[in-house]
């Protein structure tokens, strides 16, 4: 992170007028489409989370019931 951000400060400090401002929307731009894939990675990694959870307790439920009735 620090790289990139040396980066960026160094880049940000050669540029003026339209072009820093292009580039610094592009950084922008760059960091939301980061964030939306991290949500993204998050949502897939639950979703899958529960399923095995899932997968582990499905049809539980008779293996408790033959024990309590017995």
């Amino acid at each position: 992170m620090r790289t990139l951000s040396d980066a960026e400060t160094k880049l940000l400090s050669m540029l003026d007028g339209e072009v820093k401002e292009i580039f610094q929307r592009y950084v922008n731009a760059y960091a939301e489409s980061c964030e939306l894939t991290e949500v993204d990675r998050f949502i897939c990694g639950y979703r899958l989370g529960v399923l095995m959870t899932m997968e582990v307790f499905w049809g539980r439920d008779e293996e408790v019931f033959k024990v309590v009735q017995e």
